[in-house]
C-alpha cells in the first residue's frame, strides 16, 4: 500500500512538472551567485544573465549567496524547487572539489544537474604595483628562505589556487602559504592595502587591477599565455618545470529532478548567448575564453576533473582546517 501511495505522488509530481515545463518560464528567474560581487562568478553570471533575459523575456536577477568556497550557494540551489526559475552559476570548487573535502549537504553529481559550461580562465598571480617581487621566481625563491613569510590569498580552501601553490611547493621546496579568502574581491583589497604578499585567483576577478595599474601580473598557471596579458609568461617559462593547473570554468547548474525540457531550453539557450559576437568580445575582454560546453559534455568533463582534483589533493595535502 505504502509503495502504491509512493508511485501515485511521484506520478503526480511528474505530471505537475511536465505541466509547468510546458508553460516555462512566466516569472522572474533567480541566478544564484556562490561568489561575492565583482568576482569572475558574478561577472560572468550578469554578463550571462543580461542576455538570457532578453531570449526568455523575463527578468533575471543575480543573488549572490557567498561562502565555504561556494558551497553555500550550491547548497541553496540544490534544495530549491526544481522548476528552473532557480539557477547556479558557480565555478569549479564547488562541484569538483569541496563536496570531496569536507561535508556538504548536497551531492553535487545528483542535486545539480549541468547545463552549460561558459567560459574558462586560468589562475593569474599578482602584487600591488609597489611590491619588490617583479617577477614569480622572485617571489617563489623569496619563499624558499624560511626567515621570509610569504602569504597569497586564495578564493577559498580547495580552490585551484591553493592547490596549485601546493603543486609548487612541492616541486620547488618552496614555502607559500595559501590564505583562503571568501571571494577575490577581498584579496584584492588586502593585496592593496599590504596585508597579503600577493593574491592569487581567475584572471577576470584581477584584470581591472592591472589594467588600473594598481596591481602587476607575474604568472598564469596555464600551459600556454593569456590571451589578454600576452606579456606574462607561465609557470613552466618561469620556474622551468610544467604546471598546466586547474582553470576556473564558468557554468550554470539547476536543481535535480528539474524537467528536462526545462533544462534543454536554458542549454539552448545558453549556448545560443556565448555564440554572440558582442558576448564573446565582453567575455575576452575580462579574459575569459568563450566555452559551449552542452550539459552532457560539461557533466562528463567534471568527471574526469573529480578524478584529477582528488589526485592533486592527496599530492599536496589540502585539507579544511577542523
Amino acid at each position: 500500500m505504502k509503495n502504491a501511495i509512493l508511485i501515485a505522488l511521484a506520478v503526480v509530481l511528474n505530471a505537475s512538472l511536465a505541466a509547468q515545463a510546458q508553460d516555462y518560464p512566466n516569472r522572474n528567474i533567480t541566478i544564484v551567485s556562490n561568489y561575492p560581487p565583482a568576482g569572475g562568478v558574478d561577472i560572468t553570471g550578469r554578463i550571462v544573465g543580461a542576455e538570457l533575459q532578453k531570449r526568455l523575456g523575463q527578468a533575471v536577477v543575480i543573488e549572490n549567496k557567498p561562502g565555504a568556497t561556494g558551497t553555500i550557494g550550491a547548497s541553496v540551489v540544490a534544495h530549491a524547487a526544481p522548476d528552473g526559475y532557480t539557477l547556479l552559476v558557480t565555478a569549479n570548487p564547488a562541484i569538483t572539489v569541496m563536496p570531496f573535502m569536507t561535508k556538504v549537504n548536497y551531492d553535487p553529481i545528483k542535486d545539480l544537474i549541468p547545463v552549460a559550461k561558459v567560459a574558462i580562465a586560468p589562475s593569474i598571480v599578482v602584487v600591488r604595483n609597489e611590491s619588490p617581487y617583479k617577477t614569480f621566481k622572485q617571489l617563489v625563491e623569496a619563499a624558499r628562505d624560511p626567515a621570509q613569510k610569504i602569504m597569497i590569498g586564495v578564493p577559498g580552501v580547495g580552490s585551484s589556487a591553493q592547490i596549485e601553490f601546493g603543486l609548487v611547493n612541492n616541486q620547488v621546496k618552496s614555502r607559500i602559504e595559501s590564505v583562503p579568502y571568501r571571494g577575490a574581491t577581498f584579496i584584492v583589497n588586502d593585496v592593496l592595502g599590504g596585508t597579503l604578499t600577493a593574491g592569487s585567483a581567475a584572471v577576470p576577478a584581477m584584470a581591472a587591477q592591472i589594467w588600473a595599474g594598481k596591481m602587476r601580473g607575474l604568472v598564469v598557471v596555464s600551459p600556454k599565455r593569456s590571451t589578454i596579458f600576452p606579456e606574462l609568461p607561465t609557470v613552466e617559462e618561469a620556474l622551468g618545470f610544467k604546471l598546466d593547473g586547474f582553470p576556473t570554468w564558468y557554468g550554470f547548474f539547476v536543481p535535480g529532478n528539474t524537467p528536462p525540457a526545462i533544462v534543454a531550453l536554458l542549454e539552448k539557450s545558453f549556448i545560443e548567448i556565448m555564440k554572440d559576437p558582442a558576448v564573446i568580445d565582453k567575455m575576452n575582454k575580462l579574459g575569459n575564453e568563450v566555452l559551449l560546453t552542452d550539459a552532457k559534455t560539461f557533466a562528463q568533463e567534471n568527471d574526469i576533473e573529480i578524478a584529477k582534483l582528488k589526485k592533486a589533493l592527496e599530492e599536496t595535502n589540502v585539507s579544511i582546517p577542523q
